[in-house]
């Protein structure tokens, strides 16, 4: 993948004089360190940036956790867990060294690390106010109307990506403004029990506005129970894929940073505006759910396979 600015010198100056194979190290970690950011809503802009206690401490959790572990065709993950995380620190090491000089201290662990602060709430509600006049516009898409229910659903409870994508509409009881959600942590080890979420009015409407342009699109797929459903057709690498398939973190994503990029437009020199991140994570840390975020919650680089629209 293609590395931020920052980080693209970083690495340019941790490589010079290295091995081949340190090379590639350095290179793998810079990679997790990308996606990682990304999924965090994290934007370094100076390469001493990515030493961020905080930043480091959830890569690292994330890390712990296999986020980052990839599949070989035949099934097997690539290298070992102790292995990896050894040779993980050891590039933290060198990359903070070519930026920050020697002695710099690298966390072994990202258990015990906060999390990283979410936008200010001061911002997020005149956000949340333009995504819903947005969606609320009488030939508003069906995308807009779906971005704007997902964003506030996110900022209002706190739901992760996951806890998202896997609501039914059978979850919904929009007679009592109440949704039911089964809470999906990165690093719980037994499933978690459903409970009743109650929704604000605005939140509320958002998802009655949206379940006509669910409706339609799922006329050629009327098994799916999913609520986020995908609004055109796709592909794959055999099959044409109609509209109507259940969302996946992909597509998800790709549309709310869409959306992000349309809201800092049009909300750029208000008085106090900062731009938001595109990252959804960012949006969910400004809510205040009832449970304390895991540390590998996001899981940066999962799901990544979905279209957008």
């Amino acid at each position: 993948m293609d590395l931020p600015s920052s980080l693209s010198r970083l690495v340019t100056s941790a490589t010079m004089d290295t091995s081949p194979s340190r090379t590639r190290q350095l290179l793998w970690v810079a990679g997790e360190l990308a996606l990682a950011a990304r999924e965090l809503g994290w934007s370094p802009t100076e390469p001493a940036d990515w030493f961020d206690d905080r930043f480091l401490g959830r890569y690292l959790a994330a890390a712990e956790l296999g986020s980052f572990r990839r599949r070989t065709p035949s099934g097997t993950t690539t290298g070992t867990a102790t292995g990896s995380a050894r040779v993980r620190r050891s590039c933290l090491a060198a990359l903070a060294t070519a930026t920050l000089g020697p002695g710099h201290a690298v966390p072994a662990t990202g258990r015990t690390t906060p999390p990283l602060p979410g936008p200010d709430p001061r911002l997020v509600a005149p956000a949340l106010d333009w995504w819903r006049v947005e969606a609320s516009a009488p030939d508003a898409l069906g995308i807009t109307v779906r971005t704007a229910a997902i964003a506030h659903l996110v900022a209002e409870l706190g739901l992760r990506t996951g806890e998202v994508l896997a609501m039914t509409v059978d979850d919904l009881d929009l007679a009592n403004r109440q949704i039911r959600v089964t809470p999906a942590p990165q690093a719980a080890r037994s499933a978690r029990a459903a409970t009743m979420r109650s929704v604000s009015p605005a939140t509320g409407s958002l998802l009655r506005h949206w379940l006509p342009h669910r409706t339609a699109a799922v006329s050629r797929t009327p098994h799916v129970r999913a609520v986020w459903v995908s609004l055109g057709g796709n592909h794959d690498d055999r099959r044409v894929l109609p509209a109507g398939l259940p969302l996946r973190a992909r597509g998800l994503l790709r549309a709310h940073a869409a959306s992000v990029e349309r809201l800092n437009e049009a909300l750029a020199g208000r008085p106090g505006w900062q731009p938001l991140s595109p990252a959804l994570a960012d949006l969910r840390r400004s809510a205040r759910p009832d449970e304390p975020e895991s540390p590998g919650d996001p899981s940066p680089g999962q799901g990544d396979d979905s279209p957008a629209s």
